[in-house]
């Protein structure tokens, strides 16, 4: 039976640096209204992340979705929803540090508690999740 634990902290403000503005041209405007096709190679069992199974869902679902941290191309794992994070030296507690600068599509912002309702979904029993639970490496969540 996995285990692990983990916290989330939401910190302080950090400064940002100041941002570049870049005016589009007329060429890089996005048209209004139409249809985006997308092919896959194989039908989705199912387009929630907590759920489906299929492998081929990892590319068109990081256009939609966010994760705490990636792991790039050499393998080692950058920021992304959390801006830095501390692993316990026996390797059971994951502190992540989360950026202040992020909104879901609503407006709400993305806090300990999004990341707490998320990590609670994936290993709750009525979700059924097939391969989000395995891939966290767990069956139980401690705060």
């Amino acid at each position: 039976m996995g285990y692990f634990a983990w916290r989330a902290f939401t910190p302080k403000p950090t400064p940002l640096p100041s941002p570049v503005i870049v005016q589009p041209t007329a060429a890089a405007t996005a048209a209004q209204g139409g249809k985006l096709v997308y092919g896959l190679t194989l039908a989705p069992s199912n387009i929630d992340p907590h759920v489906g199974a299929s492998s081929e869902l990892g590319i068109p679902l990081t256009s939609v979705y966010d994760t705490l941290i990636y792991q790039s191309v050499d393998g080692s794992f950058v920021p992304g929803l959390a801006e830095r994070w501390e692993v316990s030296g026996d390797g059971l507690v994951y502190t992540f540090y989360l950026r202040k600068d992020v909104k879901f599509h609503d407006g709400t912002s993305f806090d300990a508690q999004a990341v707490q309702f998320n990590l609670d979904r994936i290993v709750s029993p009525e979700t059924k999740s097939q391969k989000a639970r395995r891939m966290l490496g767990l069956t139980t969540i401690r705060r």
